[in-house]
């Protein structure tokens, strides 16, 4: 599909335009895997976390239950 025809206004507004669309900063690919790493491994502490918390708060309410009962 062509391109629509640039209006004689809007052809000097923005000339670099193309050139910064065109240029990316790209980021090493041991840099991205390390944020990998560190993002996975905060995940894992995360649900570490509150699986410990979840036992915990299991363990209390046992222990209400014990109490209630007695």
């Amino acid at each position: 599909m062509p391109r629509p025809a640039m209006r004689p206004g809007n052809a000097n507004k923005h000339p670099g335009q193309i050139v910064l669309e065109a240029s990316h900063v790209a980021r090493p690919k041991d840099v991205i895997a390390a944020e990998r790493k560190n993002a996975s491994a905060e995940k894992s502490t995360k649900a570490v976390a509150l699986e410990d918390a979840q036992k915990k708060v299991a363990a209390m309410e046992d222990a209400m239950a014990v109490e209630q009962t007695a």
